[in-house]
């Protein structure tokens, strides 16, 4: 989907082992929290999150803003 939103080629390796301390599925009941707060509901599909943090990211790389690494801060 980045690679859809951006135009730009992804750089990945695909390791087919799972990470340390990784769940190997993780499936979300939204229903206990959909009964405390029934007003509260999912507003966003994953396209429109990443292209959110597609543009989010196109900005700070435009204004030149640095965005220091984790092992930087």
């Amino acid at each position: 989907m980045v690679e859809q939103i951006t135009g730009k080629s992804m750089t990945h390796e695909y390791i087919d082992r799972n990470r340390e301390a990784d769940h190997i599925c993780y499936i979300s009941d939204l229903s206990k929290i959909q009964t405390h707060y029934p007003s509260w509901a999912l507003t966003m599909t994953v396209p429109t999150i990443l292209k959110e943090i597609c543009s989010s990211w196109e900005q700070r790389l435009d204004t030149g803003l640095s965005v220091p690494l984790l092992s930087e801060r």
